[in-house]
């Protein structure tokens, strides 16, 4: 899923990604307009910020993002591969954050606005889903209900 900025904003402050307990499958990226402001973004290091609603998980890093300059854009892709320690959190509130350490030892911040990312438990079959779709969630809860009888079979 990819994720604009206008500014500091994100075009969608809420996401529905994924599902619950993925692990790594599921990826997320950022494009952020390189020049923000004085500030250029090529300049400066990211990170990302991810806490729970609950504030029972935290999360600050770098070192599991993929960073990529588009010259010809003039934006930077980032792009997170969602672990299952984030994912198995139902919903979490992230944040881009963008850092430049100067000569005296200061860093300089800029940073995206929050947002708010879910992952659902499981796929949602809404009516627009079924009129889309409808071949595939025939098959699916066919599969299903093969499963189930075959389950319940074997434990006969």
């Amino acid at each position: 899923m990819i994720l604009g900025f206008i500014g500091n904003a994100p075009k969608n402050a809420h996401l529905r990604f994924g599902a619950s307990g993925n692990n790594l499958v599921d990826d997320l990226t950022f494009v952020i307009n390189r020049k923000q402001g004085k500030n250029d973004l090529y300049d400066f290091v990211p990170k990302i910020k991810i806490a729970t609603f609950e504030d029972d998980y935290a999360e600050y890093s770098g070192d599991d993002l993929t960073v990529k300059k588009n010259e010809e854009k003039d934006t930077i892709e980032i792009t997170y591969a969602l672990p299952e320690i984030v994912t198995e959190r139902g919903n979490v509130y992230m944040q881009i954050v963008f850092e430049k350490p100067n000569d005296n030892g200061e860093v300089k911040i800029w940073q995206t606005l929050p947002f708010k990312l879910t992952f659902p438990d499981s796929i949602d079959e809404s009516e627009s889903l079924i009129r889309a779709y409808p071949n595939i969630v025939r098959e699916l809860k066919a599969d299903t209900k093969h499963a189930v009888d075959t389950a319940e079979a074997a434990k006969n």
